[in-house]
């Protein structure tokens, strides 16, 4: 689809307004949606002949967005009234349609003896509110708001020809309005039905479309030719309630302090975070780690096998809903961040979290804004209180969360926080082997046997993915032996594999945006931060 929905929806609501004004019940952005999705649904069969009806929204555009009145144009809009109203009674009621759809046209007909020979679009679909005799020539005294439109419509229809050879301005746009009118009208008129026919379609066409980007950031992230990164599930220790104050160390159960006696000891319940999210008790849980550890990647890889495994069928599985917290703003509301996630109606949604089936997975507390935490929290915490079956993921930095932001919510148990821990040797080894070659693996092993420092480096995901970058690439020059080595030979490693995709790369503005963006804090914690005047002189890459 590459027409512009975004001005065909506002053009459409400008020129439709001072009718559906008239009716206080009627909400003329749900009928625009669900117009929109009974045009989108895929289910063009020739057996329907839709004549014209792919093409009608570009018609709508031409016409009301780009302001070409023509006849032709004026013929793919009105044109399609019929192969719209049957796409339309298919999805609601398709056992009738296709058992009549030899014998269905868009008003009724009668034999001579006045006996019903044809089913009408306009009855079977109930548009004819007030029994208005539509189908006279002339049109009678109209007693409800959209009996003159239908009888433009259906008159139109039937009298293009002569219409399109004769039509002045003012015919045009008030022929134009009529065709808009009846479409939203009969979208609104069945819009439970409509959408409980093509909302599964628009579900599964977000879980593709999630499926396809994250398996695209996938070959993004190192250009090494021929490696494509395998997630290893990092292991997570829960985070005790007499230490949440030492949330951010590595392992929560270093301690120079012993437990005093009357301090009941809380079990330490541990395990992959795919794994804990399905055992505890709790709806939610708190996953808190430093940078480079993984907390993103984990969350986006629930939601991808999550996905996978919807589309294989799993109907247990709610539908996940990955968002970066980074991107919240004043005003936001989660539930029309999720809505506008899934791409489908509000009410749909609102049912999917009412009955538990999406799970959250919100990524980056500690990314907001500082003058939107509090309201973010707050957005968060009504959202767990408004949907107590939903299961809520929230991934931070340990500074950046407070124990007490989503322990005192509605029918929900304290959070949870659970502390991702650094890959120990085993971990190490089955990354290597994963991600990349047995060469480049064998070197790196090599160097971490005889460099504890080398290996206490690369406990994090993000740096062992740039060692793997640098070693592929100069497979001959020794390990550097510093964080801020790697990092650096690995930015050297990005630049000349850009110069050679794009020739107008600029590696100066990439490395000066890159500067800009870690200037403030280090890379990871404890990290030196890289020098700017080092990357700036053109001494990383050339």
């Amino acid at each position: 689809m590459h027409y512009n929905w975004k001005r065909i929806k506002e053009e459409i609501e400008k020129e439709t307004r001072d009718v559906f004004s008239q009716i206080p019940a009627f909400n003329i952005g749900e009928a625009l949606e669900t117009f929109r999705k009974v045009l989108e649904f895929p289910d063009n069969k020739p057996e329907l002949k839709l004549d014209g009806l792919p093409e009608l929204l570009y018609a709508i555009e031409r016409i009301l967005v780009d302001n070409q009145i023509s006849g032709d144009n004026f013929t793919a809009l009105a044109l399609p009234f019929e192969a719209y109203l049957k796409k339309l009674l298919y999805l609601v009621n398709k056992s009738f349609y296709l058992a009549n759809a030899h014998n269905i046209t868009l008003g009724d007909k009668f034999d001579k003896n006045k006996v019903l020979i044809a089913n009408g679009l306009i009855r079977e679909l109930n548009l004819n509110h007030g029994n208005f005799q539509y189908w006279l020539r002339n049109m009678p005294a109209s007693r409800h708001v959209f009996d003159e439109h239908l009888w433009q419509a259906y008159n139109l229809r039937n009298n293009l020809a002569h219409f399109c050879s004769s039509y002045n301005r003012n015919q045009f746009w008030s022929g134009g309005q009529s065709y808009l009118v009846m479409y939203l009208y009969a979208a609104h008129k069945h819009r439970q039905a409509i959408l409980q026919a093509v909302e599964p379609y628009f579900l599964s066409n977000y879980l593709k479309q999630y499926i396809a980007d994250f398996k695209q950031w996938q070959t993004q992230f190192v250009p090494i030719a021929g490696i494509e990164f395998e997630k290893i599930d990092l292991w997570a220790t829960e985070v005790p309630e007499e230490e949440r104050h030492k949330q951010g160390q590595d392992k929560p159960d270093d301690s120079n302090r012993q437990p005093k006696h009357h301090r009941p000891q809380q079990p330490r319940r541990s395990g992959t975070i795919d794994e804990l999210r399905r055992t505890i008790k709790e709806r939610q849980m708190i996953v808190v780690a430093e940078p480079g550890m993984g907390k993103s990647t984990s969350l986006q890889y629930i939601a991808y096998t999550d996905a996978i495994a919807i589309e294989k069928g799993d109907t247990n599985t709610p539908y996940p809903v990955y968002i970066e917290l980074k991107l919240f703003q004043t005003g936001d509301i989660i539930q029309t961040l999720i809505e506008k996630k899934l791409g489908i109606d509000a009410g749909v949604t609102e049912n999917l979290l009412t009955e538990g089936k999406v799970t959250l997975l919100l990524d980056g507390l500690n990314e907001v804004a500082v003058a939107h935490v509090a309201e973010a929290v707050k957005a968060i915490s009504r959202f767990m209180s408004d949907f107590p079956d939903v299961f809520v993921i929230i991934a931070t930095r340990p500074n950046a969360y407070e124990r007490y932001y989503f322990d005192q919510i509605a029918k929900r148990e304290k959070a949870p926080i659970f502390q991702l821990q650094q890959m120990e040797l085993p971990q190490i080894e089955e990354f290597l082997q994963k991600n990349s070659g047995q060469e480049v693996a064998g070197k790196i092993l090599r160097a971490i046997a005889n460099n504890d420092a080398l290996k206490n480096i690369i406990k994090t995901p993000l740096l062992l993915k740039m060692l793997i970058a640098v070693v592929s690439r100069q497979p001959n020059d020794a390990i550097p032996p510093t964080e801020t080595g790697i990092i650096l030979s690995f930015l050297e490693g990005i630049c000349q594999w850009e110069q050679q995709q794009n020739a107008d790369f600029n590696p100066d503005t990439f490395l000066e945006r890159l500067t800009v963006s870690i200037r403030p804090t280090p890379l990871l914690s404890g990290a030196t931060p890289l020098p700017a005047m080092l990357l700036l002189s053109g001494k990383v890459c050339f």
